[in-house]
């Protein structure tokens, strides 16, 4: 029997957000932990790991002889981003604990309609869903978690070629499902809100750019709004 790899909360947590699915792209794989995981669950019949580094790759492949996984499952691909093979078929393409700026340029690169898309930004997931609604991405769902006292988003999308209607609220407040925002969730809106509450605080007698005190003001009110259902 192939020994379990210990995938960690995270990675558990991002893997319950993938559908079974033929092709699963692991982009930035590192250690290629959340690839070999989904072959475990039998969530894919295939990983391709792709990294920018040799070395986040040779990670990945030592994990995958370690754990005895059949060569016949996986691929591994030194790129930066995706290979256009993404573009020809249907498959599903987690980018996952990269900046939102970073998973912003490889999706940008790579409009594939077969592709779903599971994003799990390590910074700025405001700027990763303002991306998503402006270039026509459904936005399937949404998840916060939170391990190590950080938050996480882990959003689903895929896209849309017809025009996708977003509320701009959802920039700031995610997309997670009304059944489904529990307290971490509401956590995780109350840090975001105190942060902003202490930038405007700190910069009271400055002049801010107006498209960050827009932001700014933006966030306080619908944040505020959502927490009152709280």
């Amino acid at each position: 029997m192939m020994p379990l790899i210990n995938a960690g909360y995270r990675i558990n947590q991002i893997a319950s957000c993938i559908k079974p699915c033929n092709v699963l792209f692991d982009v930035g794989c590192d250690h290629g932990k959340l690839g070999i995981h989904c072959i475990q669950l039998k969530l894919t019949k295939k990983v391709i790991f792709t990294d920018i580094s040799k070395l986040n790759l040779k990670k990945a492949q030592d994990n995958f002889k370690r754990l005895k996984v059949s060569s016949s499952l996986v691929d591994f691909v030194c790129e930066d981003g995706l290979p256009d093979l993404v573009q020809n078929i249907e498959c599903t393409v987690a980018i996952c604990g990269l900046g939102a700026e970073t998973i912003k340029n490889i999706i940008s690169k790579n409009k594939s309609v077969n592709a779903t898309f599971v994003l799990q930004p390590a910074t700025n997931e405001e700027k990763l869903r303002k991306y998503l609604i402006e270039n026509n991405y459904m936005v399937l769902c949404e998840r916060i978690i939170k391990q190590s006292n950080k938050f996480y988003s882990i959003i689903v999308a895929k896209l849309n070629i017809d025009k996708v209607m977003y509320e701009e609220k959802n920039i700031y407040i995610g997309f997670v499902k009304q059944d489904e925002k529990d307290s971490v969730y509401y956590n995780y809106l109350k840090n975001k809100l105190m942060i902003a509450e202490r930038i405007l605080a700190k910069n009271m007698n400055n002049m801010l750019q107006c498209n960050i005190k827009y932001d700014i003001y933006a966030r306080l009110k619908y944040m505020a709004d959502e927490l009152k259902g709280e």
